[in-house]
């Protein structure tokens, strides 16, 4: 049809809604009392109003019918009329049902206006409105059986779960209101245009038992002078945890559901000795302890700048999962560095935090180890892709915030740490930040003319807040620039030109970018389709032939006499963060996982006849299928959520449902015959 002209399909509205409910065997004598609620609008005119074709309306309430149905078939062949509701009738059906026991009855209630269309213009007189239908029957209600359990893990898992949830009625045409048991038994189900369900909100939890404390100040964990004082702040964390498994063990549970259980309980064992065997590293390795000491202690001055609390802290989490992923980090011949470590939490929970601290540990042992190669520990070590362009420039200034305080770390301690800055680098599309320096350059010019934005992705400095202006942005060479500085303006800031000449450790310009390949970076998951295309891009996964100060020369080009010869190139990227993982999926998915494959490919590496991978995390808001989504996106076979699931949904060692506070309320529309515009 042409555009903008109605459609033609007549509008059907129904004549009829009703529900289905589940009634104990019994005999055919026992009734059931079915209350319809209901008005009418008639039209009318106003005394003293000029009448018109178009009758004003007129709500026209009719108090609640109360029929008796008796639970016999034959007597319910005929329904019952409603003598005052001219051609409107209860009907209902009766049928036999095996389950949940031999004998059940299932009895389905209509509601049914058989009455004529009417005249054009008054159909509505001949139409029900706030329609109403409620079945009682005092000696209550059967559930209805779950039958559509799953063969999947995960689908076994919810019926764990949900098992004392439970479905008591069946809407036909109409939405059912949960119904609420009194004296153990639904004893009235009823139905309802605006169904509403409250989800209640997931919180941490840092519960640990009588007689047991774990340290999660992370000042205090910056400071583990030996392995004793490790095992003393930390050792309580995995025996909390074995209590908590413990007691799920012998959770009431239906025999159907005793090896989801049991599945669950080995998941969360294998994730407690995965804790206690971290802690156990950072007790045993003088390296590991005083890796973790200044992540904790990065950590905590990131927060403090950020959040402004004096003494952060873990939560016990984020605690957790660092202290989880720590051997198969550290050793990259670990027999678990090829598992995909998934951070599930609902959103708001700090999983960014939680993934945040082991990027901050692998930067720091990556420097700690380098220093005793020609190289340094320089080239790219960690990589953080997300999905949405968006949401990457803003999780930008908190990674940005991080690098700030690893780069004061490394200023005071550079023998440990070397000479070369820590920095972070965005890479994303050019829609987002400039991708040469000619661009940048031009882009600044018309940001200090007042005619174009900043160049900058960042708005403020991370580390003092204070607001940028196009002064804070220049470059090393007005003429023929290499590079961009960023400094605060804030002659007080450590990130001031004033203090320092570097500025704040932060790139954004795609050619800087290799240049100086950033130990830390950010980027969308399209921007990895370049790599076949752009041969620099391989400086990221490593392929450098010498270093000259901090610039970096790709294979093929000149090399200055002063430069750093690399015949092994840089090493490899040696974590990768994929965020919101969930949101990689469709045809995106496909995409992404075309180019997965080569990205593993060109950060692994074979020493000793072993090949070695990067180590992977994902964070996500949703769980279900992440082992067939991983396998399908990343080709890795072995996934492990944490934190583990336990048989209630929402409650794990680490979380807990807050049950006092307000949940997130949702709302449905039953609106059968409309469009869904029309709803909106």
């Amino acid at each position: 049809r042409p555009a903008g002209e109605a459609s033609r399909r007549p509008q059907v509205l129904p004549a009829s809604m009703g529900l289905s409910v589940l009634i104990p065997p019994g005999a055919a004598t026992d009734t059931v009392t079915v209350i319809l609620r209901c008005a009418e609008y008639e039209p009318y005119h106003p005394e003293g109003v000029k009448k018109t074709r178009r009758p004003n309306w007129r709500r026209k309430p009719h108090p609640e019918y109360a029929v008796m149905l008796p639970l016999d078939p034959a007597k319910l062949t005929d329904g019952v009329r409603i003598p005052e509701l001219t051609g409107v009738s209860i009907e209902a059906k009766l049928g036999e049902s095996s389950t949940p026991r031999a004998g059940t009855r299932a009895l389905s209630v209509f509601v049914v206006n058989r009455r004529t269309a009417g005249e054009r213009g008054r159909r509505d007189q001949q139409m029900l409105f706030q329609v109403s239908l409620e079945v009682r029957y005092e000696a209550g209600f059967l559930a209805r059986p779950a039958l559509r359990r799953g063969g999947e893990l995960d689908d076994k898992i919810a019926s764990l779960q949900y098992r004392h949830v439970c479905e008591y009625a069946v809407g036909h045409g109409v939405a059912v209101e949960a119904p609420t048991a009194i004296g153990g038994k639904v004893t009235s189900v009823a139905t309802t245009w605006l169904p509403r369900s409250e989800v209640r909100r997931v919180a941490t939890s840092d519960t640990l038992g009588e007689g047991l404390s774990v340290e999660q100040r992370m000042s205090a964990l910056a400071e583990l002078p030996d392995g004793a004082t490790v095992r003393r702040v930390l050792g309580d964390l995995p025996t909390a945890y074995g209590r908590w498994i413990d007691k799920q063990r012998g959770a009431a549970i239906d025999p159907a559901d005793r090896d989801t259980l049991n599945e669950l309980v080995k998941s969360a064992e294998d994730a407690r000795r995965r804790i206690a065997a971290g802690i156990e590293l950072l007790a045993s390795s003088d390296e590991a302890r005083a890796a973790f000491a200044l992540a904790n202690r990065a950590m905590a001055d990131q927060a403090t700048k950020r959040l402004g609390l004096a003494d952060p802290q873990w939560r016990l989490f984020q605690l957790a999962f660092v202290l989880l992923c720590l051997p198969s980090v550290t050793d990259d011949r670990h027999e678990e560095r090829d598992w995909v470590e998934l951070i599930f939490f609902p959103t708001g929970g700090g999983k960014t935090e939680a993934y945040l601290g082991v990027i901050a540990y692998t930067l720091l042992l990556r420097r700690m180890r380098g220093q005793a190669r020609p190289d340094g520990g320089r080239g790219v070590a960690v990589i953080l892709r997300y999905t949405l362009r968006l949401l990457t420039l803003d999780q930008f200034e908190r990674a940005t915030t991080l690098m700030c305080a690893l780069e004061l770390l490394r200023r005071q301690q550079p023998a440990l740490l070397g000479s070369a800055r820590f920095a972070v680098g965005l890479w994303v599309g050019a829609s987002a930040t400039s991708n040469t320096m000619v661009q940048v350059k031009a882009d600044l010019g018309e940001y200090r003319k007042g005619t174009g934005a900043s160049p900058c992705p960042l708005a403020r400095c991370p580390w003092c807040k204070k607001a940028f202006t196009a002064q804070s942005i220049t470059l090393d060479n007005p003429k023929r620039p290499t590079a961009v500085i960023v400094g605060c303006e804030n002659d007080t800031c450590a990130f001031s030109p004033a203090r320092h000449r570097d500025g704040l450790p932060v790139v954004f310009v795609d050619e800087q970018v290799y240049r100086e390949l950033p130990a830390f970076l950010v980027g969308t998951v399209d921007k990895f389709a370049m790599v076949p295309w752009r041969a620099e891009t391989g400086m990221l996964f490593g392929r450098v032939a010498a270093m000259a100060g901090r610039e970096m020369i790709e294979p093929g080009e000149p090399v200055p006499k002063a430069a750093v010869r690399l015949p092994q190139g840089l090493r490899k990227p040696a974590l990768i963060v994929q965020d919101e993982l969930h949101l990689i999926s469709g045809p995106l998915g496909t995409m992404v996982g075309l180019y997965e494959t080569a990205i593993e490919e060109l950060c692994a590496r074979t020493e000793g006849g072993k090949r070695i991978v990067p180590k992977v995390i994902a964070s996500t808001a949703t769980v279900r299928r992440a082992a067939q989504q991983v396998q399908s996106l990343m080709g890795r076979a072995n996934v492990r959520a944490f934190p583990p699931q336990g048989p209630d949904p929402g409650e794990t060692f680490f979380a807990e449902v807050d049950h006092k506070g307000d949940g997130r309320l949702y709302l449905g529309v039953a609106a059968p015959g409309r469009a869904f515009r029309g709803v909106q």
